[in-house]
């Protein structure tokens, strides 16, 4: 729309923000590594997956909006008092 590479120019901001994290911080990520970007990616896809997994749990259980980790306590919360109920 613009004539912009999203991908490029997440690339190049990646690659200034580990540049300027240097300045504070002892190490820094090997972004210059062969598969970084790939590797990024791939966790980049199973985060989405997560989100949808997340989502579908939310709807199931008749939630909304909870993260991640909440949602994890939510569902752990529901299989213990439903465990403690059988006992």
């Amino acid at each position: 729309m613009l004539g912009l590479d999203a991908t490029q120019f997440d690339t190049d901001v990646i690659r200034k923000t580990n540049n300027t994290s240097a300045c504070a911080f002892p190490v820094i990520l090997d972004v210059d590594h062969p598969e970084f970007f790939k590797r990024l990616d791939h966790c980049a896809a199973r985060n989405l997956k997560l989100n949808y997994s997340a989502l579908k749990v939310q709807r199931f259980l008749g939630v909304k909006g909870l993260k991640v980790p909440l949602l994890q306590q939510k569902i752990i919360a529901v299989l213990i008092g439903r465990f403690s109920m059988m006992l």
